[in-house]
Parts: C-alpha cells; sequence; structure tokens
C-alpha cells in the first residue's frame, strides 16, 4: 500500500490545527484511520515532518538462493513429487525446515509446475 500524499496529510494536519474537530471525526471526513490522523499529529509536534516513513522492505526470503536451485533440481528430478515429498528432500539435503506454503509460494512465482495431491 502506497503512503498517503503530502497534500492529504497537510490538510488532515490543518483541520486538526485550525478546528475543535476529534481524531475520528477528521479520520471520517478524510477517509483514514483515527490511528493515522493521531500518529500523524504527533509526528509533526515531534519532528515537524509530514513525510511517510521510508518503506521497509517486508519480510526476507526463507530460502536461499542456493537452496532454490536444489528445490529447482528436486522439481526437475521427479515433477511428480508432492509439496511435502519437496520440502522433506530439502530437510534432508540442506537441513532446512520452511512450511509447505514456502515451497508452494516458491514454485508458483517460479512457474513450476508439481504435483498437487
Amino acid at each position: 500500500m502506497k503512503p498517503y500524499s503530502i497534500d492529504i496529510r497537510q490538510k488532515i494536519l490543518e483541520t486538526k490545527l485550525e478546528t475543535q474537530e476529534s481524531d475520528e471525526e477528521i479520520a471520517m471526513r478524510f477517509r483514514v484511520s483515527r490511528s493515522f490522523v493521531n500518529k500523524l499529529v504527533r509526528k509533526y509536534k515531534q519532528t515537524g515532518s509530514l513525510e511517510p516513513l521510508p518503506h521497509r522492505g517486508g519480510a526476507s526470503r526463507k530460502l536461499t538462493p542456493e537452496e532454490i536451485e536444489i528445490v529447482i533440481q528436486l522439481v526437475k528430478n521427479d515433477c511428480d513429487a508432492t509439496l511435502k515429498q519437496l520440502r522433506d528432500r530439502l530437510n534432508q539435503k540442506k537441513g532446512t525446515k520452511v512450511s509447505i506454503s514456502t515451497i508452494s509460494r516458491l514454485l508458483k512465482r517460479l512457474m513450476l509446475r508439481y504435483n498437487q495431491k
């Protein structure tokens, strides 16, 4: 989700400082959450800035490039293997413990077919 624009942030702050409206009323007017209004005003008072925080990158990948290559080879060697079998074989080869969902997401991202039984 993209951060709110500086323009909307400025309008929210101006409304908060110039009126007696509550955070909840302002949130409803601008269709944002009450906590966003609260955090925006608090940040402005502390730093004087309305800039959004930089994106923090999200969760890191669970598998290394080497482990991904192993999974690719496992699928090529046995395209009838189930997700559970692929996960167990990866664990045997590298000692890597991941969920079946992680294996499924990887194969979908790589557009590799596998046995869905």
